[in-house]
């Protein structure tokens, strides 16, 4: 008989309980990946620092806003986190950490450490890091449901036809498909979408002309890495509880927000017929930002950001590249609604 050491099972044919149980032994908690990183940042290996990264992982700096002005203080995946410490490693052969403290909570980490570099003075450091994989596993498919009033009456009436505004699933829900490629970390490939104006505004003229807006629809996105999302949208809900919902599903679990509520449920698989093991987290949000806009205080904290961005001291979170990109998929609904079938985003770029 032959035997392996194996710390990954994948594409081996061996019971279920022994997948799970090697998965579950390749999870660190959270102050051991803190650990991991200070080792691997002091032994200068990249590579074992990337493996502990998300391949999309985003790291925020001001030393790298300084030395790279055009990052803004922020980078994004693999090529660019190895290059940046490569730089560092090259530029300050003998840098090196030196451990503080570590105190982890959750998902998140706060690592305190000394910066010693020859030549400089040392320097008391704080980064927090977010522990955002591994909770639901690998995510196959995700939904985001939002239920809600008619829209409001604007100037002019300007959004009552999609000659004026692209149509719902661009002025409406752009921000979902926004939010949709984020939350996969990769693009749009096909859209479908049914969806009609059956409820709200038939009964409005302007200038002879019926508005001709979606009010409810059903947007299927297939995305490049193989997952899929849904966006239910209903404009004739005013009455439900919670306005929006997100929904993420993986192999492990599965991932719940709810707006206005602001609870999270975490709901592990249990196999069939077993004790359910629901976990309800509440995140609270200042009633300061809840008062000053719009959106459950998503308004407040957008306008920071964006102030930040311009002014300087904070990175630029979502570009106009992120925008036109979401902007295409309200777009490709639109005609998939219109022409009922399934659009290519390679059509849009023709």
């Amino acid at each position: 008989a032959e035997a392996r050491f194996v710390t990954d099972t994948s594409g081996l044919d061996c019971p279920e309980n022994v997948q799970d149980l090697v998965r579950h032994l390749r999870m660190r908690r959270p102050a051991e990946l803190a650990h991991a990183w200070l080792a691997a940042f002091n032994a200068h290996d990249l590579d074992a620092l990337l493996a502990l990264y998300h391949p999309d992982a985003v790291h925020l700096s001001p030393k790298l806003r300084d030395r790279h002005p055009e990052t803004r203080g922020e980078i994004r995946g693999h090529d660019a986190l190895r290059a940046w410490w490569h730089e560092a490693m090259v530029r300050i052969p003998q840098l090196r950490y030196e451990q503080r403290a570590i105190t982890a909570e959750g998902d998140r980490v706060f690592l305190e450490y000394i910066r010693h570099a020859p030549g400089e003075p040392d320097l008391d450091v704080a980064e927090l890091y977010l522990i955002a994989a591994g909770k639901i596993g690998r995510m196959v498919s995700l939904s985001i449901r939002e239920h809600r009033f008619p829209f409001l009456q604007k100037v002019g009436d300007w959004n009552r036809f999609a000659a004026n505004t692209g149509g719902t699933m661009v002025e409406k829900c752009c921000h979902f498909f926004d939010l949709m490629r984020v939350i996969t970390g990769s693009e749009a490939v096909r859209v479908f979408c049914s969806g009609a104006m059956d409820v709200n505004h038939l009964d409005e003229r302007y200038g002879g002309r019926v508005p001709d807006i979606i009010d409810n629809s059903f947007t299927v996105v297939d995305f490049a890495n193989g997952q899929r999302a849904l966006l239910d949208l209903n404009m004739f809900a005013d009455g439900s509880e919670e306005q929006e919902e997100i929904v993420a599903v993986g192999d492990q679990a599965k991932l719940e927000a709810f707006i206005p509520s602001g609870n999270l449920v975490f709901s592990p698989r249990v196999g069939f017929m077993n004790p359910k093991t629901p976990q309800t987290l509440h995140v609270p949000v200042d009633e300061a930002a809840l008062k000053a806009g719009s959106h459950h205080g998503a308004t407040y904290y957008q306008l920071e950001a964006f102030l930040a961005a311009v002014a300087g001291t904070g990175p630029v979170q979502v570009t106009a590249a992120d925008g036109l990109a979401a902007v295409a998929i309200g777009t490709a609904a639109e005609i998939s609604a219109r022409e009922r079938r399934v659009v290519l985003m390679s059509e849009l770029a023709a």
